[in-house]
C-alpha cells in the first residue's frame, strides 16, 4: 500500500496508481477523520472548564502556553495538508467513477450493437420467410 506522500510521484512517473478503489476509499475516510477529530470530537480547541470553575486566574496562563504552543496556528496547517490530501483523494475517486462510466459505456454500445444484429436477423428471417411463402404460393 502506497503512503500518501508517494501517490502523486507514482501518478506523475507512471500515470497508474496501482491501487484498488476500496484502498483510496478507506484512506480517504481515515484523513476525513482526521480534521474531524481535531476540530470536532476533541477539546484541544476549547478552555478546559477547570479554569472557568477552580482558578480562574490560571486562565491568562493557559493562554499564554497555547499561544507559545502555537496550537492554532498548528491546527491550520494540519486542516490545510488534510484539504490537500483530501483533493487528491477526490481526484483519485473521479478517475474511478471515469474508468467505471467508461466500461458501462462500452457495454451499453456492444448491448445496442447486439440489439442492431438481432433486429437485423429477425428482419432478414421474416423476409426470407415471406418470400419462401410467396414462391410456395405461386
Amino acid at each position: 500500500m502506497l503512503g500518501l506522500q508517494q501517490i502523486p510521484k507514482k501518478l506523475a512517473l507512471t500515470g497508474k496508481l496501482g491501487m484498488k478503489q476500496e484502498e483510496v476509499v478507506k484512506m480517504s475516510g481515515k484523513l476525513f477523520k482526521l480534521p474531524v477529530d481535531v476540530n470536532l470530537s476533541s477539546n484541544v480547541l476549547d478552555v478546559p472548564e477547570f479554569f472557568w470553575d477552580a482558578e480562574p486566574t490560571l486562565h491568562t496562563l493557559y493562554a499564554a502556553v497555547r499561544e507559545y504552543l502555537k496550537i492554532k496556528q498548528r491546527i491550520l496547517v494540519l486542516n490545510e495538508r488534510c484539504r490537500v490530501y483530501l483533493d487528491l483523494m477526490e481526484i483519485l475517486l473521479d478517475s474511478f467513477a471515469d474508468s467505471h462510466m467508461s466500461r458501462i459505456t462500452w457495454i451499453i454500445i456492444i448491448l445496442i450493437v447486439l440489439l442492431l444484429f438481432v433486429t437485423a436477423a429477425e428482419v432478414a428471417i421474416r423476409f426470407g420467410l415471406l418470400s419462401a411463402r410467396k414462391k410456395v404460393g405461386s
